[in-house]
């Protein structure tokens, strides 16, 4: 039983990790600049790399388009 509990705790991360790994990204808007946290938005990024682009709409302006995903260090 042991060896399952460290298999599924070593595959599976915990909710804190997750929220702290997404929170480290944002979304922004192409056409007002407007940028909003990935966990507040909704998503999760765990152990990613790179940018995305993600098709939604903002809730600043109300346009829809391709939102990108970036680290909020690499704005």
């Amino acid at each position: 039983m042991r060896f399952l509990k460290r298999t599924w705790d070593a595959l599976v991360p915990s909710s804190a990790a997750l929220e702290a790994s997404a929170r480290q990204w944002a979304m922004s808007c192409p056409s007002c600049g407007h940028s909003k946290d990935l966990w507040d938005a909704g998503g999760v990024r765990y152990r990613a790399v790179g940018e995305k682009r993600t098709y939604g709409y903002c809730s600043q302006c109300g346009r829809s388009g391709w939102l990108r995903v970036h680290l909020k260090d690499n704005r």
